[in-house]
C-alpha cells in the first residue's frame, strides 16, 4: 500500500485524465488469458429478463442477445478492472491518476471494461463528449468491435437497473428515467 494524495476524479478532470486511462487500459487488455464465459453472460441475462420483464427494454436485450447468439460476443479474454467507475479514480493535483478498487477485476471482454467506464465515468460528460471519448478509447473502429461495444453498453445499462431494482428499488425509477435515454441515444449512434 502507499499514499497517494489524490481525489476522486471529477467531471472537470475526465478529459486530462483519458491519456493516462489509455495507458492503463491498455497494459490491462494487453493480458489475455482463455475466453469470455458466455454461459455466465447468458445467465447474467436470464436474472435481468426476469426481473426486468415488466418494462420496455427489448431494444438493449436485443442488442446484446442478437450478437452474443451469432457468436460475435466469443473472443480471447483480457484482464479486466470491471469497476472503473469515478469513484475508483483518483486524480493528484499534479494531474497524476492511480486506478483503485481491484476487488471485482477478472479475464472478461476489453469492450466490457469500457462499456463500464463509459456509463461509470464518461458519462459525467454531456451525451455526445461521452461517446467521443468512449469511442477513443475503443482499439478499433471495425464494424466487430462498435457491434461488442454496443453489446456491452446495452449490459450495462441492464445491469444498472437490474441492480438498483434489486437492491434499492426506491430508486430505480429515477435511475431508469436517467440512464435510459442516454443509453438509448448511444446505441442508435452506434446502430450499424
Amino acid at each position: 500500500m502507499r499514499r497517494f494524495p489524490g481525489h476522486p476524479l471529477k467531471a472537470a478532470e475526465v478529459l486530462a485524465a483519458l491519456p493516462q486511462l489509455r495507458k492503463v487500459f491498455s497494459r490491462l487488455h494487453d493480458i489475455r488469458q482463455g475466453h469470455v464465459d458466455q454461459g455466465k453472460l447468458r445467465e447474467r441475462l436470464k436474472r435481468f429478463h426476469s426481473a426486468l420483464a415488466p418494462y420496455p427494454l427489448e431494444d438493449l436485450f436485443a442488442a446484446i442477445e442478437e450478437p452474443l447468439e451469432q457468436g460475435l460476443l466469443d473472443v480471447p479474454a483480457s484482464f479486466c478492472h470491471l469497476d472503473l467507475w469515478q469513484d475508483n479514480i483518483l486524480v493528484s493535483e499534479a494531474g497524476q491518476v492511480l486506478v483503485i478498487d481491484w476487488t471485482r477485476a477478472a479475464y472478461d471482454d476489453p469492450l466490457r471494461d469500457l462499456a463500464l467506464f463509459k456509463t461509470g465515468t464518461l458519462d459525467m460528460l454531456p451525451r455526445q463528449d461521452s461517446l467521443d471519448a468512449a469511442l477513443s478509447m475503443l482499439p478499433g473502429q471495425d464494424a466487430a468491435t462498435l457491434l461488442r461495444f454496443r453489446a456491452y453498453l446495452a449490459h450495462t445499462c441492464l445491469h444498472d437497473l437490474y441492480w438498483f431494482l434489486m437492491n434499492e428499488p426506491y430508486a430505480f425509477e429515477g435511475q431508469k428515467a436517467m440512464k435510459l435515454p442516454r443509453a438509448r441515444h448511444t446505441l442508435e449512434a452506434l446502430a450499424l
